[in-house]
């Protein structure tokens, strides 16, 4: 999953698209990618919902761990001083997006449920 870090500040409208590749030898969808934009001072997950991109949520501040995803590359910063992570899950590269928002376009795994 790709994220386009925007400096605006606003919720303006986002893109999404998604590409699928195709596994013809053996007919089947190989692997769903997708892109959506997210503004300055908005989380991820408020980014990927406004876009279309369902990610999981429920408590929206940091502590349910149900929207977790790793962050294969790129930088966040958080709304919250230390979202419900372990420091090695930290060091691994998993992140919280109901309270990250971008500082550099990102590149997320996809949440292990839409894998």
């Amino acid at each position: 999953m790709r994220v386009q870090a925007s400096d605006k500040h606003d919720t303006g409208t986002l893109a999404h698209e998604r590409e699928r590749e195709w596994d013809l030898e053996h007919e089947h969808e190989h692997e769903e990618r997708c892109t959506f934009d997210a503004p300055a001072g908005v989380t991820l997950l408020a980014s990927a919902l406004r876009a279309g991109v369902m990610l999981g949520s429920s408590c929206r501040n940091g502590t349910c761990r149900s929207c977790m995803v790793r962050l294969v590359d790129g930088r966040v910063r958080y709304q919250i001083e230390w979202p419900g992570l372990l420091a090695e899950e930290k060091a691994e590269g998993w992140i919280l997006p109901c309270v990250a928002c971008p500082e550099s376009d990102l590149v997320l795994a996809p949440p292990i449920d839409a894998a």
